[in-house]
């Protein structure tokens, strides 16, 4: 057994030195948007006083049900960001974003009785994504907006696989994980469908001890992307980043092409690309 034992010890030591390799965490985020109809400037729309927008709770495919928590609180977290473009002028603070938070708005909708329209809503957009205008225009008048924002997440994939096996013992284990969320705009009173982003982000975690890639950072970074797609009006953005060692934070290179739908205020000006440095 002590040969054994002294085999596998050198075996261990030697791979990083072999290149096998370390702990590290890839993140991939697509996306592409359309805007239908005009609605204004979107950060304007975010920030009024009183509140024009709220947001519904997430909308979760069967295959990503039990991601639905996760999914509303990375949404809300999202919404607490700086997402205008990159500039080296100084300027104010940004806003607080004032939609109306999804838990305000299931809560409200509950004290109102009016869950079952809320409910009914929710069902049609997971069914086919569309929305009964009369439903719209009810949660609307109950929570006093013009536009619903509904975040949905369409499908999570999850799978492992071996990277480094010695004797039947797995070392090293890749996992990766595909989220395909959505996020529309809809107006309230029209019951009409004015802007949506659609998108997929992909993890991929390779650890010596074989877990599970962290589903948390996935959705973040799909919805996160989205977010930022929708204030800064752009029709797609192509997110990419690697950390080592280094969970909590991520450095990504976003490539961004103005939106081309309809005519808004927002600087529409030619693709950038940007590096930025965000908290995971």
């Amino acid at each position: 057994m002590r040969p054994f034992l002294l085999l596998l010890v050198s075996a261990l030591i030697a791979l990083p030195v072999a290149g096998c390799a370390s702990a590290s965490v890839e993140i991939g985020v697509t996306t592409q948007a359309r805007t239908y109809q005009d609605f204004g400037d979107p950060l304007e729309l975010m920030t009024a006083l009183p509140p024009r927008c709220a947001v519904l709770p997430a909308i979760m495919a069967s295959s990503g049900v039990g991601h639905g928590p996760s999914t509303n609180i990375s949404f809300a977290d999202c919404m607490h960001r700086d997402y205008r473009p990159f500039s080296l002028l100084e300027r104010d603070p940004q806003k607080a974003f004032t939609a109306i938070p999804y838990d305000q708005t299931l809560n409200t909708a509950i004290r109102a009785g009016r869950y079952d329209d809320l409910s009914s809503l929710m069902m049609q957009l997971r069914s086919n994504g569309l929305a009964d205008p009369e439903h719209l225009r009810t949660i609307g008048r109950l929570l006093d907006v013009e536009y619903l924002l509904v975040p949905a997440v369409v499908s999570v994939k999850v799978d492992n696989a071996s990277r480094f096996t010695f004797t039947g013992l797995t070392f090293i284990r890749t996992g990766w994980i595909s989220i395909e969320g959505l996020v529309g705009l809809w107006h309230a009173p029209t019951g009409t469908l004015v802007w949506q982003g659609v998108g997929e982000g992909t993890l991929t975690a390779e650890n010596v001890v074989g877990i599970s890639p962290p589903a948390q950072n996935a959705i973040d970074g799909l919805f996160a992307a989205l977010i930022s797609d929708f204030v800064n009006l752009r029709s797609k953005s192509v997110l990419r980043s690697k950390v080592d060692n280094a969970p909590a934070t991520t450095g990504a290179d976003i490539q961004t092409t103005p939106n081309q739908g309809a005519e808004s205020d927002a600087d529409t000006s030619a693709p950038v690309k940007t590096t930025t440095t965000e908290d995971a």
